[in-house]
């Protein structure tokens, strides 16, 4: 939740603020004042982590991918050495 934890400071503040404004300037009812300020939130941070995704950040994220997956072979001994121990019948 880390680089979260200022948009919910953010949007709190927000909030606080349409809360006083909408008692005092204009007569929007508070549901959809936030409603409203949320839904600007979220769209604001969209175009901001998608402009944040670049080439190299999909290479990067691929290359973990893959550096992290195990091949066929791994799987199937670890299959193997699991229903040698198991005391289960497995059918085949």
């Amino acid at each position: 939740m880390g680089p979260y934890k200022s948009y919910i400071f953010i949007f709190f503040i927000g909030v606080v603020c349409i809360f006083g404004f909408s008692k005092v300037i204009f007569p929007v009812p508070f549901f959809w004042a936030v409603i409203f300020w949320g839904v600007g939130m979220v769209i604001h941070q969209l175009y901001r982590v998608a402009r944040l995704a670049t080439d190299e950040w999909a290479m990067k994220r691929a290359d973990e991918l893959v550096d992290g997956s195990y091949d066929l072979s791994h799987i199937e001994n670890i299959r193997e050495r699991r229903t040698k121990t198991s005391k289960v019948e497995f059918e085949k």
